[in-house]
């Protein structure tokens, strides 16, 4: 693939993602696929990932992912951009505050196939945490 077909697949899978679409986030990844969050412990597979998007989803019913810039070299599609929403439902033990949020993010995905085989997450989570009046860091 083109390295702009890659970022334009990287861009359906944040669409996929704020739609909360299962099947089209599915269609976008590899069988190999792998997940890293910074400081998020293991790899996750798809399942995995899906798990964790459905509880992003129900913490901040509205969030949206907006890449900013993308550059992309070869099979790789660095991501900068900005998230943003309002906190509607429990995460970490924390209630909803109705707050929104804008935040930052970086993402490294690797593409193979056509498909997203491999996604390194950032996400300024101090200023999100600030945001929200957390005092533990999410």
């Amino acid at each position: 693939m083109s390295e702009e077909a890659n970022k334009k697949l990287v861009r359906e899978l944040f669409a996929a993602i704020d739609a909360h679409d299962k099947d089209a986030m599915f269609a976008l990844l590899h069988e190999d696929y792998s997940m890293n969050l910074t400081g998020g412990g293991e790899p996750r597979d798809k399942e995995q990932h899906w798990l964790f998007a459905s509880a992003m989803k129900a913490a901040f019913g509205d969030m949206v992912h907006r890449p900013d810039i993308q550059v992309a070299e070869g099979d790789l599609v660095f991501s900068q951009g900005t998230t943003w929403g309002h906190h509607t439902g429990v995460i970490n033990g924390n209630e909803p505050t109705g707050r929104a949020f804008e935040a930052q993010f970086m993402n490294k995905v690797r593409v193979r196939d056509g498909k997203i085989v491999e996604l390194m997450s950032l996400i300024d989570t101090v200023t999100l945490s600030k945001q929200l009046g957390f005092t533990d860091m999410l």
